[in-house]
């Protein structure tokens, strides 16, 4: 409990925007302005899987809770979904803006845009289908 670094993960050519854990196991999932996300093996440091097909910054990751899967969001204005063993992206979700950040809860995949907008994904594993359920747009006022 000294608070020192005890590994060091490399392989992004630029600055990473967001890590996550994949809880099932162990895991981590990078995602970076090179536009890949990797997913590192936490024992040894290395990189097992490069995730490629953003064609612009990643800003946020995440695993799905029910699946296991990876989500991640993009200045490409998409949410894709990734299967962690093959690197295959399973499912993409197109946006107006640029995407900032992803969340997942249940059935659905939530992602907040450049523009103020809360989108709400229904992802459904069985058929591999999907649907945008709700977008909220929320207003925001400098509170000082």
């Amino acid at each position: 409990q000294t608070g020192e670094c005890v590994k060091v993960f490399q392989g992004h050519s630029l600055g990473v925007t967001g890590v996550t854990v994949r809880p099932l196991t162990g895991e981590i999932v990078s995602g970076s302005y090179d536009s890949t996300v990797r997913i590192w093996d936490p024992q040894t440091g290395e990189c097992v899987k490069v995730l490629q097909g953003h064609d612009g910054i990643v800003n946020g990751v995440t695993v799905h809770p029910l699946t296991g899967e990876i989500v991640s969001g993009s200045y490409d204005s998409t949410v894709r979904i990734w299967d962690p063993q093959t690197g295959e992206c399973l499912l993409r979700f197109s946006n107006d803006y640029p995407v900032y950040c992803v969340s997942c809860v249940g059935d659905h995949i939530i992602a907040g845009d450049s523009n103020g907008m809360v989108h709400m994904f229904e992802f459904l594993e069985e058929t591999k289908k999907k649907r945008k359920v709700s977008s909220l747009y929320a207003e925001v006022d400098r509170v000082n």
